[in-house]
């Protein structure tokens, strides 16, 4: 969600200041669908093989080339270099992580931020809120979250493709 929002926004005012209709578009979701499709191949703690070479029908290669650039870019992945079309990808586990693996490991391998996104989504200023990354940041986020990441692969939506619900770990606990 949070990619989707921070892509979006974005998107939408460089289209606004050239003068450009907002009319939404497929691509204009390509991260977040990019996201979920890496997501739901991950195992454990492990890097996921992501092939870029078309033979999949998600999107052109040079659609999937830019979508996991930005991706990167913006920390919701780290890149480990393609080779023969195939990505080495790592998901910031402020994103998604596959249960049983400790979000604080992968975190600290890349240097992840932690990531939250706004109460009022596109409404805000600011939809999406980087945390840079420190490791008492993701020791709070995993002491308060900790039975979400034995058991969970998506943290913060309802995946529509999978069925599989989710927590979205917050530093403050829900208000009730």
């Amino acid at each position: 969600m949070a990619a989707d929002l921070l892509y979006r926004s974005r998107l939408y005012a460089e289209r606004r200041q050239s003068g450009r209709r907002l009319r939404r578009r497929e691509s204009d979701h390509l991260p977040g669908h990019l996201l979920r499709l890496i997501a739901a191949r991950m195992t454990g703690d492990a890097a996921v093989l992501f092939r870029l070479d078309g033979a999949r029908d998600e999107a052109p290669p040079d659609q999937l080339r830019a979508g996991l650039a930005w991706l990167h870019d913006h920390q919701f992945i780290a890149l480990e270099g393609t080779v023969d079309g195939i990505a080495r990808v790592w998901v910031n586990p402020a994103v998604a992580v596959r249960g049983g693996a400790d979000p604080r490991t992968a975190a600290a391998r890349h240097h992840f931020p932690y990531i939250s996104v706004a109460d009022t989504g596109m409404a805000a200023e600011e939809p999406v809120t980087f945390h840079p990354y420190h490791p008492d940041l993701w020791e709070v986020v995993y002491e308060g979250n900790q039975e979400t990441f034995d058991q969970s692969t998506f943290l913060d939506w309802q995946c529509p493709r999978h069925g599989q619900s989710s927590v979205y770990p917050r530093l403050v606990p829900d208000r009730e």
